[in-house]
């Protein structure tokens, strides 16, 4: 009888969860969660086409494979993400809403929310979505929707300034306070990031999370104000997803991760310059110097948008880190 009942426990569990592994070795993802933190505003797919806002083209999202580039009219739209056959973006000109289209036939597009989607990440085929609702806050939260826009479950009620995913979590900053907070893809298990051994809170706004560090841009630097939150004289901290090992890095704005035969290096920009520092010596290298709005990665070349409106034409710049060559998007070399 005994075994009986464990045999329901196990059947009503599988069907509780929709059989999806939430913790696993083998997710399959989108766009990469730092980038969707960036704005996104370029993915390439598994073929090596890349997708990006085209400032020549009104901000329109273009293909390019290095010799030809299709435009998708009407589709002013950054937030990027490819999963399986579709394109998925924020429409900026459709009250950035989250759309999709199919990228062998472009004219196939789709609404998958109908509000303010403010970043989005796929995972398992689902669609994880920080929304903003502009005209009030009742709508606000982390939700997960299916990739057809079918099926919304909201996990997190709260407003949120940032989203991150890594080893089987999301991460979360909310509004109140900046205070982070991690859950399980499932929404459970809900945990705020704490330093250890003082207990304090982080009081943040925008933050990246690569392999167990927790990057996070510090409100509480010595401009104060936030009681009982982490305090630091730098602006760009780290710690441990445990909570452990905090550190202060240095003054300036979070964009990226760049790793090298395992160096890591974290990009961040200052006074209109990037640079990047490398996070065992803690040496410092500057790399580019012009108005940057966001920075995407994707192995060797580090991708900086210069957004602007249709009239002024944004920019991408493309650096490929190992000989420097700086050149503009498009261009022929």
């Amino acid at each position: 009888m005994r075994v009986k009942y464990i045999s329901v426990i196990i059947i009503l569990s599988l069907l509780l969860c929709g059989c999806t592994n939430y913790i696993s070795d083998n997710h399959s993802f989108g766009t990469d969660s730092i980038n969707a933190g960036e704005f996104s505003f370029i993915v390439k797919d598994e073929e090596g086409n890349i997708y990006y806002q085209d400032g020549e083209n009104s901000n329109s999202i273009s293909r390019y494979d290095g010799n030809i580039k299709e435009t998708y009219t009407g589709t002013y739209g950054m937030s990027l993400n490819i999963y399986q056959d579709y394109l998925y973006y924020r429409d900026f000109k459709n009250g950035l809403k989250l759309m999709r289209l199919e990228i062998n036939n472009p004219d196939n597009r789709q609404e998958i929310t109908d509000i303010n989607t403010h970043q989005s990440i796929v995972i398992d085929n689902h669609i994880y979505a920080n929304i903003l609702d502009l005209k009030c806050d009742k709508e606000d939260g982390l939700y997960r929707i299916s990739l057809d826009g079918s099926k919304k479950k909201r996990l997190v009620k709260d407003s949120i300034n940032d989203m991150q995913y890594d080893s089987n979590y999301l991460y979360y900053c909310s509004q109140t306070e900046g205070k982070l907070f991690r859950i399980d893809l499932n929404g459970s298990n809900k945990s705020e990031i704490l330093i250890k051994d003082s207990g304090k809170f982080i009081a943040t706004t925008h933050f990246i999370v690569d392999d167990g560090w927790i990057y996070f841009e510090n409100l509480n630097t010595n401009r104060g104000g936030y009681f009982n939150a982490v305090s630091s004289e730098l602006g760009i901290c780290r710690v441990k997803s445990d909570g452990t090992n905090f550190e202060e890095l240095v003054d300036g704005h979070i964009c990226n991760i760049y790793e090298d035969n395992g160096q890591k290096y974290l990009l961040y920009t200052n006074d209109d310059k990037l640079s990047m520092l490398n996070l065992d010596t803690k040496e410092t290298e500057f790399l580019f110097s012009g108005k940057i709005t966001a920075v995407n990665v994707f192995e060797d070349e580090v991708y900086m948008l210069n957004w602007q409106n249709e009239t002024n034409k944004s920019v991408i710049y493309k650096i490929n880190i190992k000989d420097r060559e700086i050149r503009i998007l498009g261009e022929n070399k």
